[in-house]
């Protein structure tokens, strides 16, 4: 049933994040869909630097919801 979707994640009515980074300072990044199209607001920062930021957040988090399926990546 569930093949037939795309990936996709797209922010429910927007999604921001604060971020600090030795070297760099601190700052925010605020995630929106404009015109069919998700923005960000990334204060100069570039996609590398967001995903980085992003990928430290998700590997950090403890999730809250563990099945058979994620059970593996809990530690991951």
């Amino acid at each position: 049933m569930f093949e037939k979707l795309d990936d996709a994640c797209v922010p429910n009515g927007g999604s921001q994040f604060q971020w600090t980074a030795k070297g760099v300072g601190f700052g925010e990044f605020y995630f929106y869909e404009e015109d069919g199209k998700i923005k960000c607001s990334n204060e100069l920062m570039g996609k590398e630097f967001i995903k980085r930021m992003l990928c430290k957040m998700v590997d950090e988090c403890e999730l809250t919801c563990v099945s058979e399926k994620n059970k593996d990546s809990q530690s991951d």
